[in-house]
C-alpha cells in the first residue's frame, strides 16, 4: 500500500494515541511510531479533567476510564492543622464533576485498545530520524531497531513526541521558557492515613507544598513535596528511601506517617516552556512537543489531549478539501490557551510555595473567600477542571466574543466557548445534548424557541452537518416534516435556557464541542461564510 496519504503521528503516549484514535475513528490512514519499547509502566500524569471526560465520549471510552479511574470530589488545604479550605466539584455543570485519578499507563492503555479497534497500531522501538517538508508531501528517514533506515513519505506530521520533541528539533521550532529552581520528590506508595480519599489534599509549609492524591488501588497514593536540595542531591535517588519521605512528611505535614510498598520513587525538576509555533508547512506539534508547565492543576496531559481534539477535525476537513488555511487556527487557538495555562501556573506554584509571610496570610484569606462565595468557588473550578476554555482570538470567521481564554460566567453560549449540556429526550428515552456531538462532523442545534419552526435543512445535510430541531413546544419525534434530521424534545425547557435560547436560534457546534456560530436561522449568510472556511463542502 502507498503510504504517501497516510498521517504519520510521532510519539504514542496520550496526546499521539488520543489523535491517533480520533483519526481511526473518521476511517484516515495512520501510522504511529514512538522510540520506546512499549507503554509507559509507570503512572506519571494521573489525572483526567471533566472537559477531557466529555471529549473522550467521542471515542467511546469515557466510561471505561471512569470504571478503572477513582472519583475525586475536589481539593482540600491544611496550613499549620487547620483546613483553610474545600473546594467541592459539586456543582458544575457536567456530566463529571470529579476529577478522575488513573495513572497515565492505564489510560494509555485504554486508548491504544480503541485505536486497535479501528485496526491500527503503535510500532514500537522506531525512531524519526530525518524529514523533509515537499510542500505537498513530508519526505521522513525512519530509525528501526533492527538498525534499519527507512525512507517513506506522509502527508502530514504530528509530533507527539514530548518535551525533547526530534520532530520540534528537527523542524527547528524553539522551545523558549525556563525550569522552576526548585527539585521535587514524586512518589507513588501505600499509606497508612486517615486523609479523605475523595479530595486532593494540599498541606501548606514554609518548605511549600506537599500535594497527596489518592491512586485507584485502595491504599495507594501519589505524593508530590519539594526535596531539600541542600541536604540532598536530585541526583542521589537512592539516598530517598521510605524513611527519608516520612521524615519530610514530619518537616512538612506536622505529624507521623507510615508509608510501604512504594512503586515509584523519582525527583523532578518541572520545566515551564512554550514553542514557538505550533505549525510549520506540514508538520504540527501536540502536548509536551509544544507546551510544558508546573503540574499544579494535572492540566498537562488534559492540555496535550485536547490539542489532539482541535486539530485532528481540522486536519481531515482539508484533507477532504477545506482551504489549507484552517490549519493556522490550530496554532491561534491552542497557543494563547497554552500560555496563559503556562502563566497561571507559574502564578499558583509561587503562591502555594511562597515562605512569606504576608502573601501566605494573603493566600490563607483568598482560599477562604473562594471557599464561601459560590459565583468565585464556582469560577475557579471551571478555570481548573477546564471547562471554561475558549477561544476568542480564533482565526475562524464569525462572530467571537471579547473574552479571555477561560470563559467569564454569565451571558449567552457563543463562538470559541464550550457548547454546554443539558437534559433532552428523543422518543421515550432521556439523553444528553452532549450525545449529540460525538459525530465526527459539524452539528447544527436549531432551538425552536418554544415556536414551529419551518427552516428547510437540506443545504446543510448536503455540507456534511448534523442537524437536531430542540423543540420546546411541540411533542418529541423524529422527523417533524420528512426531513433527515433529528427532532428532540427539551423537556422543561433546562437547554433552551442554558443556551439563552429565548427565541429561534442556531447553534453551530464543532466535532471538538466548540461553537463556531451562534445565530437567528434566518441569517444563513453568516452560516455560510462560516462553513466557506471549515468545510469541505460549504453551503450554496
Amino acid at each position: 500500500m502507498d503510504g504517501s496519504d497516510r498521517i504519520l503521528i510521532v510519539g504514542a503516549g496520550p496526546v499521539g494515541l488520543t489523535a491517533a484514535a480520533e483519526l481511526g475513528r473518521r476511517g484516515v490512514a495512520v501510522r504511529v511510531v514512538d522510540a520506546a519499547s512499549g507503554l509507559s509502566t509507570t503512572s506519571k500524569a494521573i489525572g483526567i479533567h471533566a472537559r477531557t471526560l466529555e471529549l473522550l465520549e467521542r471515542l467511546d471510552i469515557s466510561a471505561r476510564l471512569v470504571d478503572v479511574g477513582v472519583e475525586i470530589g475536589g481539593f482540600r488545604f491544611h496550613d499549620r492543622g487547620e483546613v483553610i479550605a474545600d473546594l467541592s466539584f459539586a456543582g458544575l455543570a457536567t456530566h463529571y464533576p470529579f476529577a478522575l485519578s488513573l495513572g497515565q499507563d492505564a489510560t494509555e492503555r485504554v486508548l491504544l485498545d480503541r485505536v486497535h479497534a479501528d485496526g491500527g497500531g503503535v510500532e514500537w522501538g522506531v525512531r524519526l530520524a530525518a524529514l523533509r517538508d515537499r510542500g505537498d508531501r513530508v519526505e521522513v528517514e525512519l530509525a528501526h531497531p533492527d538498525g534499519r533506515r527507512e525512507q517513506t513519505t506522509v502527508s502530514w506530521v504530528l509530533g507527539c513526541d514530548g518535551a525533547h520533541s526530534s520532530v520540534r528539533q528537527q523542524l527547528g521550532v524553539g522551545f523558549d521558557g525556563e525550569p522552576f529552581p526548585q527539585w521535587f520528590l514524586v512518589a507513588d506508595l501505600h499509606m497508612d492515613t486517615a486523609l479523605d480519599a475523595n479530595r486532593i489534599n494540599l498541606f501548606l509549609s514554609d518548605a511549600g507544598a506537599t500535594a497527596v492524591l489518592p491512586l485507584p488501588e485502595p491504599g495507594l497514593f501519589r505524593l508530590a513535596t519539594p526535596l531539600d536540595t541542600d541536604a540532598l542531591r536530585p541526583h542521589d535517588v537512592s539516598l530517598i528511601d521510605l524513611a527519608a519521605i516520612e521524615a519530610l512528611w514530619s518537616a512538612r505535614v506536622g505529624s507521623r506517617a507510615h508509608f510501604s510498598d512504594p512503586r515509584w520513587i523519582a525527583p523532578f525538576q518541572f520545566q515551564s516552556r512554550l514553542a514557538g509555533a505550533y505549525r510549520k508547512g506540514r508538520v504540527l506539534l501536540a502536548g509536551d512537543a509544544a507546551h510544558v508547565h508546573s503540574p499544579v492543576g494535572g492540566q498537562g496531559m488534559n492540555a496535550g489531549m485536547h490539542d489532539a481534539f482541535n486539530l485532528v477535525w481540522k486536519l481531515d476537513a482539508v484533507r477532504r478539501g477545506a482551504p489549507e488555511a484552517l490549519l493556522d487556527s490550530y496554532d491561534a487557538e491552542r497557543r494563547p490557551v497554552a500560555a496563559h495555562m503556562l502563566a497561571q501556573t507559574r502564578r499558583n506554584a509561587v503562591l502555594v510555595s511562597s515562605k512569606s509571610r504576608m502573601l501566605r496570610a494573603a493566600r490563607k484569606r483568598m482560599l477562604k473567600l473562594v471557599t464561601r462565595v459560590r459565583p468565585i468557588r464556582l469560577r475557579v473550578l471551571e478555570a481548573l477542571t477546564m471547562l471554561s476554555v475558549s477561544y476568542p482570538r480564533t482565526a475562524l470567521p464569525g462572530p467571537t466574543a471579547a473574552i479571555s481564554p477561560h470563559a467569564r460566567l454569565g451571558g449567552e453560549p457563543s463562538a470559541g466557548q464550550r457548547a454546554p449540556d443539558a437534559p433532552l429526550q428523543c422518543g421515550d428515552s432521556t439523553m444528553r445534548l452532549h450525545d449529540l456531538l460525538r459525530s465526527p462532523r459539524h452539528v447544527l442545534l436549531c432551538f425552536d424557541g418554544g415556536a414551529r419552526d419551518q427552516t428547510d435543512h437540506r443545504e446543510l445535510l448536503h455540507a456534511s452537518i448534523d442537524v437536531v430541531v430542540i423543540r420546546r413546544a411541540s411533542s418529541p419525534g423524529t422527523s417533524g416534516e420528512g426531513q433527515q434530521q433529528l427532532c428532540v424534545w427539551d423537556r422543561g425547557g433546562v437547554a433552551h435556557r442554558v443556551y439563552r435560547a429565548h427565541r429561534p436560534t442556531s447553534v453551530l457546534v464543532r466535532p471538538d464541542g466548540v461553537i463556531a456560530w451562534r445565530g437567528r436561522p434566518s441569517r444563513r449568510e453568516q452560516l455560510r461564510a462560516v462553513t466557506a472556511s471549515t468545510l469541505p463542502t460549504a453551503l450554496g
